[in-house]
């Protein structure tokens, strides 16, 4: 009977105690949880936006910009405002790859899929611009054999807007100044 006074005595000192571990145990495994973040889908990181070891993030905070392993090529083209008259989803586009050797690498031929319908700026340099985006067939892609795209990668796209003369390019800039300067104020 004493045996059994003992035990009962030791478990009625232990319960609270293990229940406080359990709560310990649910608090550790939630931060646990927190501290492993993954993606929604796989690919390969393009910029990373935290850099501290064991630094705090804010909820919604952007982390990192991944590129879908299974994605095709998008290239996002930043297009003038005095150009925008001139540009339309559907629109041939040459993309010439400034990274790879110009002289061996072909212009490659796409087409406008998407031009904003509003302008956007840059930042950093406070420049105004439309966004664009140029896709590429692969047969297109194919051309460039052995190089590989790379997310980030300049390129330089090409839109033809309107056709002219040589003696129109220039002479327009000089018509376009003469029209400016008489204008009424």
């Amino acid at each position: 009977e004493t045996a059994r006074t003992e035990a009962q005595r030791e478990l009625s000192a232990i319960e609270p105690k293990l229940s406080e571990l359990r709560e310990r145990r649910v608090a550790i495994e939630d931060r646990l949880a927190r501290a492993d973040i993954r993606a929604p889908l796989s690919g390969t990181v393009n910029e990373l936006a935290v850099h501290t070891i064991g630094g705090v993030i804010t909820p919604a905070e952007k982390l990192v910009t991944l590129v879908p392993a299974d994605a095709a090529l998008k290239i996002e083209a930043k297009l003038s405002p005095t150009d925008i008259d001139q540009v339309f989803v559907g629109q041939p586009a040459k993309l010439r790859f400034s990274a790879f050797n110009q002289r061996t690498t072909p212009e490659l031929h796409g087409r406008i899929a998407y031009v904003s319908a509003a302008t956007s700026s840059d930042p950093s340099t406070g420049q105004v611009y439309y966004l664009a985006d140029v896709i590429v067939p692969s047969d297109e892609l194919e051309k460039l054999g052995d190089s590989k795209l790379l997310p980030g990668m300049p390129v330089e796209v090409f839109v033809s807007t309107e056709e002219r003369t040589a003696m129109s390019f220039l002479s327009k800039p000089l018509a376009d100044q003469f029209n400016r300067a008489f204008r009424e104020q």
